[in-house]
Parts: C-alpha cells; sequence; structure tokens
C-alpha cells in the first residue's frame, strides 16, 4: 500500500503509460540483403540455457550463424559454454573453416564474449 503511494505521489501517470497497449508499436521492417553470405548474424539462443531449463544442470549452450538474406542457419552448434570468449572465437573459424568463406558482414550483440570473433573477421578480411 505504501510502494502504491510513493508510485503515485512520484508519477500520477506512470500506470498508464505502462498499461498494455498504451505504447507506440514497434515499427517492423522486412531484412533486406543484397544475396546470399552477404550477411551473417551470430547469436547464442538463452532459451536452452541451465536457468531457462529449469532442468537443474542440464543446458544446451547452442551458437550459430544465420544468413540474412534466406534466413537459413548454415552454422549451428553445441558447444561446452556459450559464454566463453575462446569457444565462441573457435566455433566462428570452424565455420569460416567448413564453408571456406566468409559473409561480408558480421552482425552480432555486444556481449564480452565476441571481442575475438570480431578480430578474426576483422582480419579474414
Amino acid at each position: 500500500r505504501v510502494i502504491h503511494y510513493v508510485m503515485r505521489r512520484a508519477d500520477p501517470e506512470g500506470p498508464a503509460h505502462r498499461y498494455p497497449g498504451c505504447k507506440k508499436p514497434i515499427d517492423c521492417t522486412p531484412l533486406v540483403a543484397q544475396g546470399t553470405w552477404q550477411e551473417h548474424h551470430g547469436d547464442g539462443p538463452e532459451k536452452l540455457a541451465k536457468a531457462a531449463l529449469c532442468m537443474g544442470p542440464v543446458s544446451l549452450p547452442i551458437y550459430g550463424y544465420r544468413d540474412k538474406w534466406c534466413s537459413a542457419l548454415p552454422f549451428m552448434r553445441v558447444i561446452p559454454d556459450d559464454r566463453h570468449v575462446d569457444c565462441i572465437a573457435h566455433l566462428y573459424l570452424d565455420f569460416v573453416d567448413e564453408y571456406g568463406a566468409m559473409a561480408q558482414q558480421l552482425t552480432v550483440n555486444c556481449g564480452s564474449e565476441l571481442g575475438l570473433v570480431k578480430q578474426f573477421a576483422f582480419k579474414l578480411k
């Protein structure tokens, strides 16, 4: 009750702004690429991590690369640790080695585990 009172005093319009349906919708635009292997997106979904599965020590740390043009997943693997810089860097080099090519552009999030991947992508070009 005290929290409700303080919130109303601090920001009377706050609850109205947070009410479902009051936010401006996100402008969605289709992904556009000039062709296959022009841009790849790399990410490790956390949906199969230990905390998300709620199955004790069971987890599936996966990481993969998706082609922006055709939305295909040319490379996705289960790895020992999807948050360790060496694992992700080794996986990227495996990806480039397996296909003998790399995309013109690599798009990844700003995670700390991607430092070496960004350096490798820059140096290999």
